[in-house]
């Protein structure tokens, strides 16, 4: 699939101002996680959304830094 299906959502909600800076505040690793979120929560293909929620899990998992 191609990149513009995944930002068409979060540009159209977000607006590109906001995307750009979250991007430059938050670093590749928020920009991930706003666009896995909004994929989860807009599309409609159900293996999609859950893949997009297990990335947001990883990611949330790999922040700990507990042993």
């Amino acid at each position: 699939m191609p990149l513009t299906e995944y930002l068409a959502p979060v540009l159209a909600t977000g607006g590109p101002v906001a995307v750009a800076l979250v991007v430059l505040r938050f670093g590749p690793d928020a920009f991930l996680r706003l666009l896995a979120g909004t994929v989860a929560v807009l599309t409609g293909d159900e293996k999609r959304g859950k893949r997009c929620l297990d990335l947001l899990r990883i990611l949330r998992n790999r922040g700990d830094s507990s042993p």
